[in-house]
């Protein structure tokens, strides 16, 4: 159900009471509410929650569908966890055997003050996992950040990946700094809200169209975003190199050293590049772009959809891996 302003003007007032209650309280509450509804999920989709130690860090990953299928590994984005994929594998577990691990340094788990959180170390810390988990000859797959990591991936590792789709991914920017690439070097990280109005804002960004969360699970994501500002900041920090808050020769400079532009066009696998048409971080250029810079690419919109197809359009977007992975 896509939330109404109307919807969004009473969930604000019922926060702006909530968040008079203890602290304590309304903690339990969302956590148990959402431990609870994770319970669900995975139980639902046939997906479980494992762990294995990669990079010196405990990684936990999702695992399940059919244990004979053809392996999917889906890499979510900046920000984001595994959980985010559970809705999609409901049309891809009958197929593919899936493997969805957290990305680090979005949580406790995963973050330290002393890592660099940049491509070279996502590259590494993604290498030491398939080989832990033993893939070859795989399919992968991710969103955004995901999807810059995805195509490092095949674009070092052909041996390995099968096929990758590459979806609404970071990492291209061309020869003119637009969009959020444009925030960012201009010192904005949309990923730092404040309050309940900038978190709305910030899920207007991700989704075409906001749905209507359960409020208890929405406060979650809330309270973690504000929990979890600084981890978010320096990653960005990491992965950007300067970028951020940077001036145009510094940001011209980290763009032509760290961004896929180039490193996409030794692209060997089979590559597809899935887009939410609607996607303010990266609008459909990013995708033209990005398809044009990788030889032989397959290019595909999902119409009304946003940054995340995954959660916005579960189906559409596991209809279209489906038919390109075969």
């Amino acid at each position: 159900m896509v939330a109404s302003d109307a919807y969004l003007s009473a969930e604000a007032s019922f926060f702006d009471y909530y968040q008079k209650l203890p602290n304590f309280v309304t903690e339990a509450f969302e956590t148990a509410f959402f431990r609870s509804f994770l319970f669900a999920a995975e139980n639902l989709s046939g997906l479980r929650t494992k762990r294995t130690q990669v990079a010196g860090l405990e990684t936990l990953y999702l695992e399940g569908g059919n244990p004979h299928g053809e392996t999917l590994v889906w890499l979510h984005g900046f920000s984001d966890s595994r959980h985010s994929f559970a809705l999609s594998s409901f049309w891809l577990r009958q197929k593919y055997h899936l493997i969805v691990p957290d990305v680090p340094g979005f949580e406790e788990r995963t973050y330290r003050d002393h890592q660099t959180y940049n491509m070279e170390f996502y590259g590494d810390w993604f290498r030491e996992f398939c080989a832990k988990m033993q893939l070859k000859n795989f399919y992968l797959a991710g969103n955004s950040l995901g999807g810059g990591i995805a195509l490092q991936h095949a674009v070092h590792y052909p041996e390995d990946v099968k096929a990758v789709a590459a979806v609404n991914s970071a990492g291209v920017v061309g020869d003119k700094i637009t969009a959020v690439y444009e925030e960012v070097q201009q010192g904005n990280n949309l990923f730092l809200v404040s309050d309940w109005p900038d978190f709305n804002r910030f899920l207007s960004r991700i989704y075409y169209k906001l749905a209507a969360v359960p409020f208890p699970i929405k406060a979650f994501q809330y309270r973690r975003f504000r929990r979890y500002a600084g981890h978010f900041n320096k990653v960005m920090q990491d992965l950007t190199h300067g970028f951020l808050n940077s001036d145009q020769d510094t940001a011209k400079d980290v763009i032509n050293q760290y961004s896929l532009d180039h490193k996409i066009q030794k692209l060997l696998v089979p590559t597809l590049v899935l887009w939410g048409r609607e996607d303010s971080l990266f609008p459909e250029m990013f995708a033209r772009l990005t398809h044009a810079n990788i030889p032989n690419a397959q290019l595909e919109f999902i119409e009304n959809c946003g940054h995340c197809p995954h959660l916005e359009k579960p189906k559409d977007f596991a209809q279209h891996l489906a038919k390109f992975f075969g």
